[in-house]
């Protein structure tokens, strides 16, 4: 799982141990103590929506995410994250010990990790439910050149169909690069997501059990 440090470019100098998570464990823990962290800093979020496609770590999104360190906490008690800096050991990254810590395979985490990417969309967090209503949702539609990378995610909000139309979504994987040994098909990077008010395409980054390419891009077409 350190590949999630390696693609966010970090290299050997970010690797062990901090890089990027020690920025993560500094909001979320700011986001405790105000819960009004998001409105008092909106130029997080607002960058955050921006760069929620880079690979989880990344250095892009790092000062702006403490979305999925809150999702792990909320499952697993506030001393998960404490846990990450007191057990991990090299070369592992954040990513290495939380698996290690919960037990969780590599496909458990990838869905564990959509799930968090799920709840950031609305801020559907248990912690600041009620500071974050104003934020939930209306995210910006990236181009092309924002396709999700390992970890990473955007988001397609589809028409709320009337009562009894249907709306048919194709997704379509494409692993990218010269890694032919993950098959795309055992490994669904698209899900859908039905919200009260609108529904919404998330395309997530699923990263291969194997070596996983750098980029993977979800298409999706509607009828």
């Amino acid at each position: 799982m350190t590949r999630y440090t390696q693609d966010a470019g970090q290299g050997e100098q970010g690797r062990w141990f901090g890089g990027g998570f020690f920025e993560m464990t500094s909001q979320w823990m700011l986001w405790h103590v105000n819960p009004y962290w998001v409105r008092d800093e909106l130029y997080h979020w607002d960058a955050y929506r921006r760069t929620q496609h880079k690979a989880f770590l990344n250095w892009e999104n790092v000062y702006h995410s403490p979305y999925v360190l809150e999702w792990w906490s909320q499952n697993h008690g506030l001393d998960i994250i404490g846990d990450i800096y007191k057990t991990a050991s090299n070369p592992e990254d954040a990513a290495d010990a939380f698996i290690r810590l919960t037990n969780m395979s590599a496909e458990q985490f990838n869905d564990d990790l959509f799930e968090a990417n799920r709840h950031t969309v609305f801020l559907d967090f248990k912690h600041a439910f009620a500071q974050t209503r104003p934020y939930a949702g209306n995210w910006p539609q990236l181009d092309a050149a924002g396709a999700p990378e390992a970890g990473g995610f955007d988001v397609r909000r589809m028409p709320t169909p009337r009562r009894g139309e249907r709306i048919d979504v194709v997704f379509q994987g494409k692993a990218e690069g010269d890694d032919t040994s993950c098959a795309m098909a055992s490994w669904p990077c698209c899900k859908m997501v039905h919200a009260v008010t609108a529904q919404y395409i998330i395309r997530f980054g699923h990263a291969c059990a194997t070596k996983p390419p750098r980029t993977r891009t979800c298409a999706s077409s509607t009828s």
